[in-house]
């Protein structure tokens, strides 16, 4: 089941967000002006936030390695009694999520910054996420909290060999592929076959989107600044 939504999140009426288990995966991207707090603060104060999973590289951008007792130390300091945070691997070789730790949810909403680029981690991220799901049939409702790409609409470069897929990126992925967020998702969803709800939040109805730049707050480390992203696609076959 798929559907595309143009009211904000705290406005939708579904019982699994209302009364179900939910969980989220963001970073420090997720952040909303209007209320002045993170997606997993304001999701928190419903009282069925349960897990937030965050990059490999920290919840904050922090680049740092954390076991998973550490990072509960860590980010329980946050004040969410009850909340287990976990890390999530971004490499496209790899499970992104223990599987245990998505049994137990109904819902889990997503949002985070991409870089228009096929090599940005989130896009491995997303699709190895989408096929432990999918192959697991857990009855999870998705939720994408969609933003605009920051390299426009332009699509650039060929698309990826299949042999290459573990260190450059998605398979069929042009360089620049001019997708948002939510479109992104929903071509994995149709690739794959999924049967998982989908529910894509317009980016065009949210506050984080409708008053903030995407680059107003840095997606990932490496990525510092407005022009960042337009290099980035180019940078990343360097490494």
């Amino acid at each position: 089941m798929f559907s595309f939504r143009t009211t904000p999140l705290d406005e939708q009426e579904d019982i699994v967000l209302r009364s179900g288990k939910v969980a989220v995966l963001c970073n420090q991207a997720a952040w909303n002006p209007e209320k002045e707090e993170y997606l997993f603060e304001s999701l928190y104060k419903k009282g069925n936030l349960v897990r937030v999973f965050y990059p490999e590289y920290g919840l904050f951008g922090e680049n740092v390695s954390l076991k998973q007792t550490d990072a509960q130390m860590q980010y329980g300091a946050i004040g969410m009694d009850g909340v287990e945070f976990v890390s999530v691997k971004s490499n496209d070789s790899e499970e992104a999520i223990d599987l245990k730790y998505l049994e137990d949810i109904n819902a889990l909403v997503v949002e985070y910054q991409d870089t228009g680029s096929r090599y940005d981690s989130f896009t491995g991220l997303l699709y190895s996420l989408f096929g432990i799901i999918h192959r697991s049939k857990l009855p999870i409702s998705i939720y994408i909290l969609d933003r605009g790409n920051p390299c426009g609409r332009q699509v650039e470069g060929t698309v990826l060999n299949p042999a290459l897929t573990d260190t450059f990126g998605l398979e069929g992925i042009p360089h620049r592929h001019g997708l948002t967020i939510g479109e992104l998702a929903n071509l994995f969803y149709s690739e794959i076959g999924a049967k998982f709800p989908l529910h894509i939040i317009s980016y065009m109805v949210r506050s984080a989107t409708q008053y903030m730049m995407p680059w107003s707050i840095s997606p990932h480390e490496d990525v510092p600044g407005l022009f960042t992203s337009q290099f980035y696609c180019g940078m990343r076959m360097l490494y």
